[in-house]
């Protein structure tokens, strides 16, 4: 995992609407929420086709407002934004694991330490597989502490618990912030570890296992030597075949799964199609909230504009509310 702190913004709306939109090559597909500083949970637009990214902005945004009213000069830079990107050889991680990662990265920096109860307000969106988006604005919940950047350095200084060492400037956040997410990720580990060991144990027949070989050969033929060599192949044939009984096709499951990140750089290629591919298998592939949400949002744009309604397949169940359906077919585009 890879956190990259960008430079602090002014305008909170403005990034939510380029998190809850198409991005730049339509690449953003069901973003939502996957954490936040709310322990009751928030409004989503992603998900609430009522909620607005105006109404998420005003909220997130409250402190900075009450500061500005009357706590001395304005804050204007208040938006601290960290995207935290999954390294390509990367297992598929949940929106529950994502989420943890974003709050540890927000008490690792003093955007929100543990247990303070001022701490900044800030939210983690997911609009793809592969990583989050930390938005947060720099103001504590009592419209004091804003944030002054470092004297040596242009990033902003984070609000935090007073008897807890800040991170001051923009090379100290991002160091605190790799230092978070490389505990979370050896842990994480540790636990992929038993999880293949346990798949391997399960490994199928041979005659089922060369069939499946077979379709790793047919689906991504260009990487088909790669995968059936790696020594995570015997796990990913366990997952193809538990898949192939519920009813999935292996080889349309290969395809979609190569097709959703290249793996020329991932080392482990099995690896990484086995944490797709159980994704995929165990999740619905339409999800109505965040459809009706999409096309609410669509109905902002120009008749030749709007996309056509994606037909919905015949759900499976979820297996935990943490885990959200896999994205419609198309991008949500959201405007309010």
């Amino acid at each position: 995992m890879i956190p990259s702190i960008k430079a602090p913004g002014g305008n909170t709306r403005g990034l939510l609407a380029y998190l809850y939109g198409p991005g730049r090559h339509d690449e953003h597909v069901d973003p939502h929420i996957v954490a936040s500083f709310s322990p009751l949970g928030l409004r989503d637009p992603g998900r609430d086709p009522d909620a607005t990214l105006t109404q998420l902005a005003r909220i997130l945004d409250e402190p900075v407002n009450l500061h500005n009213s009357g706590f001395g000069k304005k804050a204007t830079d208040h938006v601290w934004h960290c995207p935290v990107r999954a390294a390509p050889g990367d297992r598929y991680l949940s929106d529950a694991e994502w989420g943890e990662i974003a709050r540890r990265i927000v008490h690792a920096v003093g955007i929100a330490p543990d247990h303070d109860p001022h701490g900044c307000r800030w939210i983690a969106v997911r609009h793809t597989d592969d990583h989050v988006h930390i938005l947060a604005t720099t103001v504590r919940e009592d419209g004091r502490g804003r944030q002054r950047p470092h004297r040596h350095d242009r990033g902003p200084r984070v609000g935090g618990n007073p008897h807890r060492p800040l991170a001051p400037g923009h090379a100290q956040q991002a160091h605190a912030a790799r230092q978070a997410v490389q505990h979370l990720q050896a842990a994480y580990d540790q636990a992929a570890t038993d999880q293949l060991a346990a798949l391997i144990h399960r490994q199928p027949t041979k005659e089922i296992t060369n069939t499946l070989a077979g379709d790793v050969r047919s689906a991504v033929p260009d990487h088909a030597k790669r995968i059936l060599a790696d020594p995570n192949w015997p796990a990913l044939a366990t997952v193809l075949a538990d898949a192939k009984a519920l009813g999935h096709q292996p080889r349309q499951l290969l395809q979609e799964a190569a097709a959703r990140r290249e793996l020329t750089t991932a080392r482990l290629p099995a690896k990484v199609l086995l944490g797709r591919i159980q994704h995929t298998s165990r999740n619905p592939s339409y999800n109505s909230a965040a459809e009706a949400a999409r096309i609410r949002a669509a109905t902002a744009l120009s008749p030749g504009q709007r996309p056509t309604p994606t037909t919905p397949t015949t759900p499976t169940t979820p297996t935990t509310p943490a885990s959200p359906a896999a994205p419609p077919a198309a991008p949500q585009r959201r405007t309010r």
